[in-house]
């Protein structure tokens, strides 16, 4: 049903009809592989409720935008509307071309260059794609999950956390962070690199704000890397940046208050989701105090240990 549904929205819009749809990914948004003759396209409908930060809309007028001005680096929006799914309430969605090449792995290589492509997209999407984004700060989501805490009905029990917190916003909120255009969820799993270099995708949370908070999630996922592997992949990832960006240097001392910031943003979206009371949301409290608790002690304590030399700053 749903895929019906689906390919009558599609048809309304090309007059045409796609040889295959195929359901390639039901998480919180539901993404869609669709084909047309050698042609392949990813259709992505949001899932409500979303974030107030995120607007379906805002992601397809940036996309357009990012190609007229021929930036670097983006997929291509070529439909976008709203279809409803067994008589629920409608749903937006975008229809996208598919991000040339393959994804990236765990290698220096890879690594190197999506360091460098993430430095020209935050460098030439400034000056075209800016104006239609919201400004986003990593003070914001610190400041708003402390305040999510205090809401609380056990609020003490939480005192020591928000304390932590507050105390990486005003860190955060001190510092001279460059801000320009960020991607908002910059991995690799939302990139492709092929010949002609690596294009991202998933621009839901694009906004304006600390390029260093693109580079601070690449290390907060390489968490789940070897301690071998994230010293050399976070540094070949730098090494790409720099060639471009070399002015990234100076904001990446605020690299652990960065990755609280990162470990507080998911809590906005998930007592939407999934609510205060399931095990997700304890889990994440759980990693946020962990993390914060190693704020109090050491700042440097915050960073994958892998990270916590300091000679990556100047690799």
């Amino acid at each position: 049903m749903v895929t019906k549904q689906i390919r009558d929205a599609l048809y309304s819009q090309f007059g045409e009809d796609f040889e295959k749809i195929k359901l390639v990914s039901n998480g919180y948004h539901k993404i869609f592989l669709l084909e047309k003759g050698r042609e392949k396209f990813f259709l992505k409908v949001y899932s409500p409720p979303l974030p107030s930060a995120i607007d379906p809309k805002l992601e397809a007028r940036l996309l357009q935008d990012l190609e007229r001005r021929h930036v670097q680096g983006s997929v291509r929006v070529v439909a976008s509307g709203a279809v409803a799914f067994d008589g629920g309430l409608p749903r937006d969605y975008i229809v996208c071309t598919e991000a040339r090449g393959k994804g990236l792995v765990l290698n220096e290589e890879d690594f190197r260059a999506f360091g460098s492509s993430l430095a020209t997209l935050h460098l030439q999407a400034h000056a075209s794609a800016t104006a239609l984004l919201p400004k986003t700060s990593p003070v914001d989501y610190c400041e708003y999950a402390s305040k999510m805490l205090a809401d609380r009905d056990d609020p003490k029990a939480c005192a020591r956390l928000r304390r932590n917190l507050e105390n990486a916003a005003k860190a955060l909120e001190a510092a001279s962070l460059e801000h320009a255009f960020i991607h908002g969820d910059a991995r690799i799993d939302n990139a492709r690199r092929s010949k002609l270099g690596v294009t991202f995708f998933d621009f839901e949370q694009a906004s304006q704000g600390p390029t260093a908070f693109d580079l601070s999630t690449v290390a907060w996922w390489l968490n789940a890397a070897s301690d071998g592997e994230q010293h050399r992949l976070w540094s070949a990832c730098l090494r790409g940046y720099t060639e471009v960006n070399r002015a990234i240097a100076e904001s990446l001392a605020l690299l652990p208050e960065l990755l609280i910031a990162n470990e507080a943003r998911a809590l906005p979206l998930l007592s939407r989701v999934v609510g205060t009371k399931s095990r997700v949301w304890s889990s994440a409290i759980t990693q946020l105090t962990d993390v914060t608790d190693r704020y109090e002690v050491d700042r440097l304590a915050v960073l994958p240990s892998g990270l916590r030399g300091t000679d990556w700053c100047t690799q």
